[in-house]
C-alpha cells in the first residue's frame, strides 16, 4: 500500500532507512506534519522534540531539552517564553514522554501543563499538531479515557497487520486493545564493537491532536456578528 487517507486527504507513506519508518508510526505522522509545514511555509514554525532533523533538512526552530544538536533550543517547554508567537507548532511522538520517562519523578499533570503552555505560544489563526501513541504513557492514556486532554480536534490512526493505517475515532480506539508489544528484535553494533539487542515495539494506535489559535473572545464575537449581518452562516 503506497497511500493512506487522513481527514479526507490522501498521503503517501513515508519511508526511510533510519528507524525503519515503513514499519512504524513514522510512516504516517511524518507526511501529515510535512504537509502542514508546507502550508505554513514562510511563517513562524516550532517543532517540539528533534525528530524531523533525522529525515530531512529543516529551516524551522526546534525545541528539545535533551538534544545536543547545534542550534536546538535546549529548554523545557513550560519555561519557554519566546518574543513572538508561532503560526505552526508540531510535535512528533514526543509529548508521551513528558512527565513519564523519569520513573522516580513522574508527574501526570505535566502533560496538561505543557499543552496549556503551547496553546499560548500560537498566533491567532495558528495551528498546533501533536502525535502520540496510545499504550506508552499510562497517565496520558487515562487522560484520553476521561476526555481530559484539551485538544480541539482528535483523530486516531489504527495500524493493521500489514503496516497499513486507517483513521478511526478516539472512542473506537479506546474500546480496542491498544497495548504495545515487541514486534521484532535486532542487534545494534556500536563503534567499540559492543552488541546490544534492540527491541522494536509495535504501536497499534497513533493519536493526532490539533489545537487552533483563535482570536480573542470579543474579536471572535464581533466577527460572528458581522457574518450574520451579511447573511452568512
Amino acid at each position: 500500500m503506497a497511500n493512506f487517507k487522513f481527514q479526507g486527504k490522501d498521503y503517501k507513506y513515508f519511508t526511510a532507512s533510519y528507524n525503519d519508518t515503513r514499519h512504524n508510526e513514522r510512516a504516517v505522522e511524518i507526511p501529515i506534519v510535512l504537509d502542514l509545514i508546507e502550508r505554513y511555509k514562510g511563517g513562524g514554525i516550532l517543532e517540539i522534540g528533534d525528530v524531523l532533523n533525522n529525515y530531512i533538512r529543516i529551516t524551522h526552530e526546534v525545541l528539545d531539552k535533551y538534544e545536543k544538536r547545534k542550534g536546538t533550543i535546549k529548554m523545557d517547554i513550560v519555561d519557554f517564553h519566546p518574543e513572538e508567537n508561532y503560526d505552526l507548532i508540531v510535535s512528533i511522538s514526543t509529548f508521551e514522554h513528558i512527565g513519564w520517562d523519569t520513573k522516580e519523578n513522574r508527574d501526570p499533570n505535566k502533560i496538561l501543563q505543557t499543552i496549556d503552555q503551547t496553546r499560548w505560544l500560537l498566533k491567532e489563526g495558528g495551528t498546533m499538531l501533536v502525535t502520540v501513541p496510545l499504550g506508552y504513557n499510562d497517565d496520558l492514556d487515562n487522560l484520553f479515557k476521561e476526555h481530559k486532554v484539551p485538544f480541539d480536534k482528535v483523530s486516531v490512526m489504527k495500524r493493521d497487520d500489514y503496516n497499513g493505517w486507517d483513521e478511526i475515532t478516539l472512542d473506537e480506539a479506546l474500546e480496542m486493545d491498544y497495548s504495545r508489544e515487541p514486534c521484532y528484535t535486532g542487534i545494534v553494533v556500536y563503534k567499540d564493537g559492543t552488541e546490544v539487542s534492540n527491541v522494536t515495539v509495535y504501536t497499534r494506535f497513533l493519536v493526532v491532536g490539533t489545537i487552533y489559535g483563535r482570536p480573542p473572545r470579543k474579536a471572535h464575537k464581533a466577527a460572528f456578528s458581522t457574518s450574520m449581518d451579511a447573511g452568512a452562516i
